[in-house]
C-alpha cells in the first residue's frame, strides 16, 4: 500500500458522480425532479439511443440567474436546504445539491436557463466549465447531456442495451406523470413521441392518458385517513387484472416507490 494522501478534486467528483448517477435513467430522474421543484407546468424529455448518446430535459419553471446557474454546478449547492433542521421538513424531490455537478462530472453538459429577460448558456466538459454566453431560451431551463460516462469507462462498460436503458427511463416518466397530473409531460426517444399528456385537473384523466381507457373504466377510488396519515388512490375491479407487479404504482408524498411488501 502507498502513502495516504488526499484525492484530487476531479477524481473526487467522479467518485461522487458514481454514487448519484448510475445510468441514463438517473440523469432523467434527477433533472425532472429539479424541474418539478422549480415549479414547472410542462416538462419535455428527449432521449437518443436510450440516453447513451444524448438526454435533454426542458421545462418552463422559474429558471436561474447567471450567478445561481454557476453556483448550481458546484457540489452541495442547493436552494432547498438552509439548515440542519430543514432535513426534518423536506418538501422537495431533490435537495442534496449533488445531481447537477455529478452529471456534469461524467458528461458533456450544456445548461441554458432564464429567470428574467436575458438567458444564460453554460457548457461543461467533464466537470470543467468551458464556454458561457447568452441564450435565447424563454423563462425556464434546458439541460442537454451528451456522451454520458465518457470519462468513466467502468460505468460505460456496464450500461445495458439502448432498449433496456430506455425502458427504465420510460417506466419512471410514466410513474412520475401519474404522481403529478397537474404537470404536462412529453417523452421522445430518437425523435419519436412515446408519451404525451397535457396538464390535468384530475388524476383519473392522467391515468387514462398513460394506462388507457380500457384500464381506467374499471378503476375504483379509495380513500382513508388516520392519525395524520392519508391513503388515496385507485384500484381495479376483477375485470381488469395484470400479470406482474409492474402494473402497481405506489407513491409516498409524491415520490414513486417500489416495495416488495406493498406489492
Amino acid at each position: 500500500m502507498g502513502q495516504i494522501r488526499k484525492l484530487p478534486e476531479p477524481l473526487i467528483a467522479k467518485i461522487a458522480a458514481g454514487e448519484v448517477i448510475e445510468r441514463p435513467f438517473s440523469v432523467v430522474k434527477e433533472l425532472v425532479e429539479n424541474s418539478i421543484d422549480a415549479g414547472a407546468r410542462n416538462i419535455q424529455v428527449e432521449v437518443e439511443e436510450g440516453g447513451r448518446k444524448r438526454i435533454a430535459v426542458v421545462d418552463d419553471g422559474c429558471g436561474m440567474k447567471e450567478e445561481e446557474a454557476l453556483l448550481a454546478l458546484e457540489r452541495h449547492a442547493t436552494s432547498k436546504l438552509a439548515s440542519e433542521e430543514d432535513l426534518f421538513k423536506i418538501r422537495t424531490l431533490g435537495f442534496r445539491g449533488e445531481a447537477l455537478p455529478s452529471i456534469a462530472a461524467v458528461s458533456f453538459l450544456k445548461l441554458e436557463t432564464n429567470a428574467s429577460e436575458v438567458g444564460v448558456r453554460i457548457e461543461v466538459e467533464g466537470g470543467r466549465i468551458g464556454k458561457t454566453g447568452a441564450s435565447p431560451l424563454p423563462q425556464g431551463t434546458r439541460i442537454s447531456v451528451q456522451n454520458l460516462f465518457f470519462n468513466t469507462p467502468a460505468r460505460l462498460k456496464f450500461m445495458k442495451s439502448k432498449e433496456t436503458e430506455f425502458s427504465h427511463i420510460a417506466s419512471w416518466v410514466e410513474a412520475i406523470s401519474l404522481a403529478r397530473p397537474e404537470i404536462g409531460f412529453i417523452l421522445r426517444h430518437n425523435g419519436k413521441t412515446e408519451l404525451q399528456s397535457e396538464p390535468k385537473r384530475e388524476t383519473r384523466s392522467r391515468i387514462q392518458d398513460i394506462l388507457g381507457a380500457d384500464i381506467t373504466a374499471f378503476l375504483r377510488p379509495v380513500s382513508t385517513g388516520r392519525h395524520r396519515m392519508e391513503l388515496t388512490g385507485f384500484v381495479s375491479d376483477h375485470q381488469a387484472t395484470g400479470t406482474s407487479a409492474k402494473s402497481l404504482y405506489f407513491f409516498v408524498n409524491g415520490r414513486f416507490v417500489r416495495d416488495r411488501t406493498l406489492q
